[in-house]
């Protein structure tokens, strides 16, 4: 279940660390096509935030594209906010790919 008050805490906290890091990107992991009640309030979220924090470029992508860019091009990422769900998958993924 998403919060808003949880949704935008952790957001917030995404968005704060992005701003303070030189390359000042954000990416939000998502599934908005596939979960159709929590993912586009979650994006929806992500969007509200960024308007506070207009020097942050962002962008959303799928879990499962992200997953694989992920894989392929890491030096892509920065920062990357995600659900627990998402966050659970991309935070063993990592490891995997670094053999950690």
């Amino acid at each position: 279940v998403f919060t808003r008050r949880g949704v935008d805490r952790i957001l917030r906290y995404a968005f704060e660390l992005a701003q303070n890091r030189p390359r000042k990107t954000l990416t939000s992991a998502t599934k908005s096509n596939g979960l159709a009640i929590s993912m586009p309030y979650w994006d929806e979220r992500v969007e509200a935030m960024a308007a506070h924090y207009p020097e942050i470029r962002w962008d959303k992508q799928h879990i499962d594209i992200l997953c694989a860019r992920f894989v392929m091009q890491p030096e892509r990422f920065d920062v990357v906010v995600a659900s627990n769900l998402f966050g659970d998958i991309l935070s063993d993924l990592g490891p995997a790919c670094t053999g950690t």
